[in-house]
């Protein structure tokens, strides 16, 4: 009968302390009351008033524990404290997706360009994905040398979300402080600041362009002010925690100062946008001082998802339908094209993927607390972890930088070329549970997303150089480029000199300007520590992943104003270590399971405590194994497992060497050195011609003694003490020396041409190199992006340059696969703990083989039973 929960704070009685105090009563006073047998309608009476006593305090224990938000156990009390507390909750996140497009038939024409406005709907299986941006591909088909049919991606973000836009209406009445529900529980998290398209909320042409907006009929509204008005309607600043906006707050009317027969209206047009306690969406709008009233019908236009119910995997590949009138097909010049919808196959380039759910109840509770504190900016160490683990499926997240990278240098200097960047890296979780069972994670299902793995992400933290600045627009530039230009158009056509052009031929004018005006050709200067320059972390990134949606969600939140700041995602260093357990056991107990029952514990710790790098105590786990009453005794000790490249010998593994090639196939290129045809368009002031040009990598047997000398000298003799940081230098030390391979050739050519005179080909050669350096690598070929110069650019008559990059960037996996090891090894201290971490993004997943949890029984408890 009695109502139990499981912890009385408040008032401590239950339904058997509040029976048995009142028959103590019953008892003290004597006579009739004093009859409390089972049988008696005393004892009737008195155990109804206890139980509904009790079922009061449960009530009440209730009522006290959904007050606050640690004890709260209702998700319409937790949603209530959230709000109370200036927090925001996640609303359901949609998945997203990159997509591509190819053309089935060239047409009439060369040229094919293809607009996709954003919001325009496609369909997958009945599953609805929009348009996330404006979007635009070109295709020329004299660049489509395969006659693939693929199209360049040349505008907008090429990113498609699951769900659709929706517009509901609502009418106010003009009364203060009026609040409204959005009865959608798929309404997004696509408004305020985390809005895909928010900018300055104070532009009201940002506001209006916005995936969520808030509009009402401006003409109903008094003393409006007419910057904020298109077109007769009204478009509210959006906020998530409260009606103030900072940029209104010293110009909001004083009510204290208030003038009969003035307007005394608020111009700060907020709506306060946040999950209403039944997990719907509320909009609470102002008192007409605080933040203006609106009047007449309000529209509220939102994004609306399934959430996880969106996230598809394997389906990179499939084919997208769309009706949409809206999607535009013309010709490069903007004419009309023969080309329609169905020429085109639209595509999915990546998996569906990065779609949440509303935030669950455990991460409010553990998170609105901490981002309080933090006022929900990303300042610190601490504040980027919580938004982090609750903006993506993340178990773990770190982030350095700062102050924590401008360490002090040998010669007592400080590095400060980190200032105002932070770095960060997350993962899934390494250990599942299911059914009540822990297990660890493999690699897919830990990392996160759509990095694009390419040699470049190791060097991102070396250097990130610009090409040197040269002004291609000085006056001698251009002054010999025009009398070139005018001398040769000037030719006379019999070839008979004339008084205003010397010359006879096109070749005169060559020379001419190769022996007398070499002299004024401006000296192109050249760093080589270009090879990772002219990026930003966004390339690394597939558009759409899971990876870009945080990359996106972290620029448009982090507070990081010095310099240029910017976010860049570390790729985690995950070391793999298992565990040998020594494990003493009672005698004359039932040891059924008692392995898997072990392992299943310490997963369970592992789960919970395991963090970047953090140590790992053995006294910990075995304490764990302790507590298990069969066990008497144990000894836990760690080490790397053997992943297969342990056998192999690092000094013999050369470049392109012969031992190497077991591991690595070469393709194309070859060690006696190699060609590389380049087919780009050069476009400038004067003139837009398209060129082929050949360079040549050299003979590569300098490059394999430099990289075995680095290993000889830096890494061999420290092998006993090898660190991450270690490998990370010399991985950036041999991606320096291949793109090296790459520029030096181009900048060779910028000499030779300077020193023939030929202005204008030095100037787009040097040019080029902006272009190499924004190179992309995909399944078969490298893509590269337009420069202001350099248009259209791509590799032809074979794939040498993308065989050299691939072998550059599996060269370097290789590197890291066999000293990785050894590095895992030196992470354990001489206590036989894992404390030993060198980087910020280190972590450590342990396998637990069944094989290796050595039982034994105890002869001290055999003696103490027989």
């Amino acid at each position: 009968m009695a109502i139990n929960t499981v912890s009385r704070k408040y008032t401590n009685i239950s339904f058997d302390s509040i029976r048995e105090h009142l028959i103590s009563i019953l008892k003290a006073k004597g006579g009739s009351l004093a009859d409390y047998s089972d049988s008696s309608y005393g004892r009737i009476m008195l155990e109804l008033f206890a139980g509904n006593a009790d079922l009061m305090a449960y009530y009440a224990e209730s009522g006290f524990e959904n007050a606050f938000m640690e004890s709260a156990t209702t998700l319409s009390s937790v949603y209530a404290n959230a709000r109370m507390l200036g927090y925001s909750v996640r609303r359901p996140v949609p998945a997203k997706a990159g997509i591509g497009v190819q053309t089935t038939r060239t047409g009439a024409y060369n040229t094919i360009r293809v607009c996709i406005p954003k919001g325009t709907e496609f369909t997958m299986s009945g599953t609805v994905l929009t348009a996330m941006d404006d979007m635009e591909f070109f295709y020329d088909r004299d660049l489509d040398v395969d006659k693939t049919g693929l199209m360049t991606h040349v505008g907008g973000n090429a990113v498609i979300a699951e769900g659709k836009f929706k517009t509901v209406s609502v009418v106010s009445n003009g009364n203060q402080n009026q609040t409204f529900i959005i009865p959608d529980l798929a309404f997004s998290d696509y408004f305020g600041e985390n809005d895909p398209n928010y900018a300055d909320d104070g532009n009201v042409a940002h506001r209006s362009a916005a995936f969520t907006t808030v509009s009402s009929d401006a003409t109903l509204m008094d003393n409006i002010d007419p910057d904020v008005v298109i077109d007769d309607k009204l478009y509210w600043r959006i906020s998530r925690r409260g009606l103030i906006d900072p940029a209104k707050e010293n110009i909001i009317n004083d009510i204290d100062n208030f003038i009969q027969g003035q307007d005394n209206y608020t111009v700060n047009y907020t709506v306060e946008l946040s999950t209403a306690n039944d997990g719907n969406v509320q909009l609470k709008f102002g008192d007409g001082l605080k933040s203006a009233i609106p009047y007449g019908v309000i529209n509220v236009k939102y994004f609306a998802t399934t959430g996880e119910g969106g996230n598809l995997l394997n389906v990179a590949g499939n084919t997208l339908e769309t009706t949409s009138s809206r999607v535009t097909i013309t010709q490069g010049d903007g004419t009309e094209s023969d080309i329609t919808l169905d020429d085109l196959n639209i595509a999915l380039t990546t998996d569906i993927r990065s779609g949440l759910d509303i935030e669950s109840r455990d991460s409010i509770k553990a998170n609105a607390p901490a981002l309080f504190n933090s006022l929900d900016r990303l300042v610190n160490r601490m504040s980027y972890k919580i938004f982090l683990r609750r903006y993506a499926d993340v178990k773990y997240a770190t982030a350095f930088g700062e102050d924590i990278l401008n360490t002090k240098l040998l010669n007592g200097g400080i590095d400060v070329k980190y200032m105002n960047q932070v770095r960060f890296s997350a993962l899934k979780s390494l250990y599942r549970e299911k059914d009540n069972t822990y297990y660890p994670t493999t690699a897919d299902e830990y990392f996160l997303s759509g990095f694009k793995v390419n040699g470049l992400m190791y060097t991102w933290e070396y250097d990130y150089q610009d090409v040197e600045d040269y002004n291609v627009n000085t006056s001698t530039e251009n002054m010999l480029a025009r009398i070139v230009k005018n001398l040769n158009d000037t030719l006379p056509s019999g070839r008979a000199p004339s008084p205003t052009n010397p010359f006879k031929t096109s070749e005169e004018i060559t020379e001419f300007v190769k022996n007398y005006l070499k002299a004024f050709i401006p000296t192109y200067p050249f760093n080589y520590k270009v090879f990772s320059a002219n990026l930003s972390p966004m390339d690394f990134v597939v558009e759409g992943s899971e990876l870009y949606s945080i990359m996106a969600a972290l620029n448009q939140r982090g507070m990081l104003t010095v310099g240029g700041g910017f976010h860049s995602y570390v790729y985690p260093s995950v070391h793999n270590m298992e565990t040998h357990m020594d494990v003493t056991l009672y005698k004359g107990n039932n040891f059924t399971d008692i392995k898997e029952r072990i392992k299943n514990a310490v997963y369970k710790y592992l789960s919970d405590n395991t963090e970047f790098s953090t140590a790992i105590y053995r006294s910990k786990i075995e304490s764990i194994i302790h507590k298990f009453t069969e066990v008497a005794g144990v000894d836990v000790t760690f080490s790397p497992m053997d992943d297969g490249y342990t056998k192999l010998d690092m000094s013999t593994l050369d470049w392109l060497g012969d031992t190497t090639y077991e591991y690595i196939v070469p393709g194309a290129i070859s060690s006696d050195g190699f060609a590389y045809t380049l087919q780009y368009t050069v476009d400038d002031s004067l003139k837009q011609y398209t060129l082929k040009t050949q360079f040549m990598v050299a003979e590569q047997s300098p490059m394999r003694t430099r990289l075995a000398e680095y290993f000889k000298f830096k890494i061999e003799p420290n092998m006993d003490k090898i660190t991450d940081r270690d490998i990370d230098r010399y991985v950036a030390y041999i991606w320096e020396q291949v793109m090296q391979q790459v520029y030096t050739p181009i900048y060779d050519a910028v000499q030779s041409a300077r020193d023939s005179g030929d202005s204008e080909s030095a100037k787009y050669l040097y040019r080029l190199m902006e272009n190499m350096k924004c190179w992309d690598m995909g399944s078969t070929a490298l893509t590269f992006k337009d420069s202001a110069v350099i248009k259209s650019m791509s590799e032809i008559n074979g794939t040498a340059l993308y065989d050299y990059l691939k072998y550059g960037m599996e060269y370097i996996k290789l590197v890291r696969n066999v000293l990785s090891y050894y590095v895992t090894l030196h992470l354990i201290d001489e206590n036989g703990n894992i404390t030993q971490y060198s980087n910020d993004n280190e972590i450590v997943q342990i396998t637990i083989p069944t094989d290796k949890i050595d039982l034994t029984v105890s002869l001290e408890s055999s003696l103490l039973t027989e």
